[in-house]
């Protein structure tokens, strides 16, 4: 991580590929790798060394895990993941879903409740806890980036949150 807090992005990328040749299976190695590749605008190989994250989580067994394949009339449930401000940045990528042709459904906690509810890409926004129906795939938000081969060039633009007309 020092080189990265210096600046020497490449020197990292190689010390990063370097422990992970040690050792392949040590998640931490691919994360710290995905970081890197995300400094310097490589979401290529940035997000599929993120997917790793899964390794760390109770996500990795989750039944159902979209793989990247056909969603038309599909429903997917879209899961948030750490904070909300990653939240607020990632659930742009839901879009990218509904174009898709999917049913989308996010799992988000209360606090962004109400802000995910305006967004028309969005059929349903649930809170934790929350029974939820039938379903065919299930993914985390941080995830489909590297499911969709997202790219520096294919990051979306249009708007993604909107405000409340009642305000």
């Amino acid at each position: 991580k020092i080189h990265e807090y210096n600046n020497r992005i490449e020197d990292a990328i190689a010390h990063y590929r370097q422990a992970i040749q040690l050792n392949p299976k040590n998640p931490y190695g691919h994360i710290s790798l995905a970081g890197a590749y995300f400094a310097i605008g490589n979401f290529e190989e940035g997000y599929p060394e993120y997917q790793w994250r899964l390794h760390t989580s109770n996500n990795k067994n989750m039944p159902k895990q979209w793989d990247g394949s056909d969603l038309k009339s599909k429903t997917i449930i879209i899961l948030s993941e750490n904070g909300l401000g990653d939240i607020i940045q990632y659930v742009r990528f839901a879009q990218t879903i509904k174009e898709m042709g999917a049913r989308v459904v996010v799992l988000t906690p209360k606090p962004l409740f109400n802000l995910l509810t305006l967004c028309p890409y969005i059929d349903e926004v649930v809170l934790p806890r929350t029974p939820i129906g039938q379903y065919d795939y299930i993914t985390s938000m941080q995830s489909i980036p590297a499911l969709t081969h997202l790219t520096l060039k294919k990051l979306p633009t249009k708007p993604y949150l909107f405000a409340d007309k009642e305000l």
